[in-house]
Parts: C-alpha cells; structure tokens; sequence
C-alpha cells in the first residue's frame, strides 16, 4: 500500500468518525476540543502520514520555549508601558511568532474581552459549499462548509489574549506573505496536491485572529477571505 492509498483511507475514517460525532451516535463524555486541538484534527485530514511525521518534542524544548516567550511579551509590556502614553498602549501588538520545528506558532497577550465574539460567515463560498458546523466558545469560532463531495472549508477566528495560540505546521507547506484587503497576512501554500492550504490574517482594531483554509489556490482563498463579513453583533 503506498502513502497516498494509506492517506486516503485515515482520511476517510477521520471523516467518518466527526460526522459520527455530529450525529449523536456517540455517546461517551462530552469534549469541547481547543482551536489549536482543530487545526490538528484538519492537518491530520488533509496529510495523515505528514500530520504524524516530526511530531515529538522534547518537553525541555517546549518547557524552554515557554519560558522564552513569556519573557519576550513580559518585555513588550514592560517597554510599552515606560514607552508609550496609554492610548498608544491599546493599540501595541498582542502578539508573538515563534518557530518551533516545523510550526509557527502567534502566542498572545492581553485580557480576555468581556463580551461575546462577533459572528463572521464567509460570503463568497466556491459553489457548492454550505455551511454545516459553526462551534463558538467565549474566545474562538471555528466555521466548517462541505460540498456533496466532502471537500472542506474552513474559517475561524480566535480573539487574542493571554494563554491563546494559534499553531500553523508547515511540514507540508510554502509561506508567502500577502495582502487581505489592507491587512497584512500570510498565505502557507500545501506543496502536497490534494492538502489544504492555509490563509491568515490579524484585524488589530478588532483584536482578532482570522484564518480560511482548503484545498484551493491562493488567488481563490484571497477571494474568500476578503468576502469574510459580519452577519451576527454580541447581544
């Protein structure tokens, strides 16, 4: 059995096994998975054999990593706060990139927001594709469309804060940096036909952490990340 056969068959069981799941036929303790959990569940879907390759890391290394990291946004505030007047405080960066391995990973600062994240849907679907998950939880929403074929798109935004992370494996993927609108981002391009390809970007005046991904070129996700709209205000 080659890779691609044995590819294609854990991605179809992965498949199964979530609708499984949204059906209700399975029955044990309930799991509210992280948006960190979600991006692995989608690499994993879209390269299994990839998803597990390069993996392991020593728990020094993230234990070191942390540490680091805690210092670094220590510091930004540390700086923001002798540096700047409160105003230019509010609008400092919240956030930090590292590169772990094969990761990149944005590590966030600041506060939870008291109210409830804004609904955002995406308004340019490629045809065929509905909206058939939308999970919310206080400080992210994760958006799924399928089309009868099975094919994935996703959006989700994440609101940046202290303890948030957004995780991005690049195992399997080029980086180029592009423009959504009048916003910097990033475009990581699956090299591996058939594997999603992933589109982000930051909204600092929303304090919001926004990605699209699936398996379409980038021209086509720069066109379905600049249709993300509001559609629902926090009560």
């Amino acid at each position: 059995m080659t890779d691609q056969e044995l590819d294609r068959i854990m991605r179809r069981v992965l498949i199964d096994s979530m609708k499984l799941e949204e059906e209700g036929e399975d029955k044990g303790p309930v799991f509210e998975p992280s948006l960190r959990h979600r991006r692995r569940m989608r690499a994993m879907l879209a390269n299994p054999l990839g998803w597990l390759r390069g993996r392991e890391r020593p728990p020094w290394r993230q234990a070191v990593r942390r540490a680091a990291v805690f210092l670094v946004v220590c510091g930004m505030t540390l700086a923001g706060a002798m540096a700047f007047s409160p105003a230019a405080r509010t609008a400092m960066v919240r956030w930090v990139v590292e590169r772990p391995g094969n990761d990149i990973d944005y590590v966030y600062a600041g506060e939870q927001s008291p109210e409830a994240l804004p609904q955002y849907e995406i308004t340019a679907l490629p045809e065929g594709f509905v909206e058939t998950i939308r999970d919310i939880t206080p400080s992210f929403v994760d958006v799924i469309y399928e089309n009868e074929s099975g094919d994935i798109l996703y959006l989700d935004y994440i609101y940046m804060h202290q303890g948030a992370l957004t995780s991005f494996n690049i195992s399997d993927a080029d980086v180029f940096d592009v423009t959504v609108g009048q916003l910097p981002g990033t475009f990581f391009k699956a090299r591996t036909p058939g594997n999603m390809s992933t589109l982000r970007w930051i909204d600092q005046d929303l304090n919001l952490h926004f990605s699209v991904g699936g398996c379409f070129e980038k021209d086509v996700l720069l066109h379905i990340a600049e249709s993300v709209s509001l559609c629902k205000t926090p009560k």
